[in-house]
């Protein structure tokens, strides 16, 4: 069934570049929503959210079977030990969040 008007759409959009607080990875299960795996980051000053997306805008968790090779983990952790900027992709999606008002990671990219 469609529904017209303020029907409620997931939506994406791009960040940065930014720099990072954070980069943190659940390893045990905790009284939160996280899981084992789960990555969330922190973005120093928060972050611009995109148009259309709706979602807080300092954090984003990220389920870990979004990142099941680790490949965002290892490209985030690269970037905020050098200092580095990044551009991300996000995506406000209900199926791919951790936490209820936060987006997810969909890509990454290191700034020069």
């Amino acid at each position: 069934m469609a529904m017209a008007g303020g029907a409620s759409r997931a939506a994406e959009g791009y960040v940065g570049p930014v720099y990072l607080d954070s980069v943190g990875v659940q390893q045990t299960p905790g009284v939160t929503a996280h899981r084992p795996g789960n990555l969330e980051i922190k973005i120093r000053d928060g972050f611009t959210v995109p148009k259309g997306v709706n979602c807080e805008s300092v954090y984003i968790t990220t389920r870990k079977e979004n990142d099941p090779d680790k490949r965002m983990f290892a490209l985030l952790m690269a970037g905020h030990l050098a200092g580095r900027p990044v551009k991300l992709q996000i995506s406000d999606d209900p199926a791919l969040q951790t936490f209820p008002g936060r987006c997810s990671l969909l890509w990454v990219e290191v700034m020069p």
